[in-house]
Order: structure tokens, then sequence, then C-alpha cells
């Protein structure tokens, strides 16, 4: 499988998990959601929970007004998911779809990267020199045009 190592996470402007024992990103097209360990799941929905969501959420528009997530890569790449994408169409802040992971011996501090993150980027694979590269999807559109600049990472 492919997987990138991942120096902290962070939701909006506040770190839940720096890394220091090392994290690994396992990037998983099979899966649907971002996957967190579940030592760090309290951490990620007090982060992302927002007071007095109600007054804030606009029906007027698809916007939840809650934090985003990223995945710092190093070197100041980021892999980010909006608060619109966890937080569902009703924006749930206080059960973001993010799955609590308990994987074995061998994979503490793995996240699984599931298409939920996925889909806001496009993703190169190069396996003869064992790197992955991301470029962001520009907004409202289904991929990039592939000409903008990739984060990428060495495997």
């Amino acid at each position: 499988y492919w997987q990138v190592k991942i120096f902290s996470v962070i939701v909006g402007n506040l770190t839940v998990h720096p890394c220091l024992e090392g994290c690994t990103g396992i990037i998983d097209t099979g899966a649907a959601r971002l996957g967190v360990p579940s030592a760090v799941m309290p951490k990620m929905v007090a982060a992302t929970a927002v007071p007095d969501l109600p007054s804030l959420l606009n029906p007027d528009n698809n916007c939840c007004p809650g934090p985003d997530i990223h995945l710092d890569l190093g070197g100041g790449d980021y892999l980010t998911l909006p608060a619109s994408t966890y937080a569902g169409r009703e924006c749930n802040l206080e059960a973001p779809r993010v799955v609590p992971l308990e994987l074995g011996p061998g994979y503490e501090g793995a996240f699984v990267i599931g298409l939920s993150l996925l889909k806001h980027y496009d993703t190169i694979y190069d396996f003869g020199l064992h790197r992955l590269g991301f470029a962001a999807v520009p907004s409202g559109k289904g991929t990039s045009d592939l000409s903008g600049d990739f984060a990428q990472m060495t495997i």
C-alpha cells in the first residue's frame, strides 16, 4: 500500500496531534472516510465543535462554519479535509464523519486517508521512483488540469 509521513494533525489552527512518536497516512481508495487512531478521536471531536452553531448556519449556502482538518506532510505541504465534507450535509460538527481506528501492532499512529479527503486532490503514483504526488482540485471542478504544483513525497 502507499503511505505518507504525517508530521502533525491540525484542526483549524489547533494542533490536536503532534505525531511526536511518528504518524503514517495510509492511502486507501477503498475507504470512504478519514480514519483516525482512536486515542486521537476525543481531541478531534472536541476541536471540531463550534459553539452556538445554529446561529452560524446559513440555509442559503452549502457552507459549514467548522474548522478544516489539516494533515501536515512536512515542507509546507498539507492535505485538507474541509468541514463541509467531514460534517456532512447537515453540518453535524458534534459527530464528525471520521472513523476511529484500532489497528494492530505495527500500525500505531496510523491514519487512513480515504476518499472523503482524496476527492479534493488529484493523486499521482510514481511506481518507478516510489513517489506520491498530490495537487488540489480547483473548487467547483471534478478534476484539476494537472498543470499546478504537486506536493511530492518519497515513500
